[in-house]
């Protein structure tokens, strides 16, 4: 028997068991059924973005201040007319010995003329890993998910 011959074989019995009122039953169950279960996500998305954010303000708090001399910056994506996404790179100078690192933030657009190569910002050291660099300056926002993501 042909594969052709065998579908059309199958949708005739399940047209032959499925009359229209199984058809609204089903629909009538199955719609809401999905609508719960992407309210039911999108809460539980949205409720674990909350606790991130929580979390990242905590680290940020308990974070060391030192000055940072910026090796590199590089302008990223526009993240409208006011801020845009740049891409450090940065000397850590925390009294120790220097160690190089990078870090992505939102940066004013006005503020430009003060991310050029070669000048110190105060910045803050995570105190779990010193690597994680935080902003401790007005015009610049740290941004999470493009530091994991390595787009640089």
């Amino acid at each position: 028997m042909p594969v052709n011959s065998r579908v059309i074989n199958l949708l005739i019995r399940i047209q032959y068991l499925m009359n229209t009122g199984d058809i609204i039953l089903i629909v009538s169950i199955s719609v809401p059924l999905i609508t719960a279960l992407i309210i039911f996500l999108l809460r539980r998305g949205l409720t674990k973005d909350a606790a991130s954010a929580i979390k990242i303000n905590e680290r940020k708090s308990k974070a060391i201040p030192v000055n940072a001399r910026i090796i590199s910056a590089k302008q990223g994506l526009e993240g409208g007319s006011i801020k845009s996404i740049v891409h450090f790179k940065f000397e850590i100078l925390d009294g120790g010995f220097p160690y190089e690192t990078k870090a992505t933030w939102f940066v004013e657009s006005l503020y430009f003329s003060k991310i050029q190569q070669g000048d110190v910002i105060s910045v803050k050291a995570d105190r779990e890993n010193k690597f994680i660099i935080y902003p401790d300056v007005p015009w610049a926002v740290y941004t999470e998910g493009y530091d994991k993501t390595g787009m640089f």
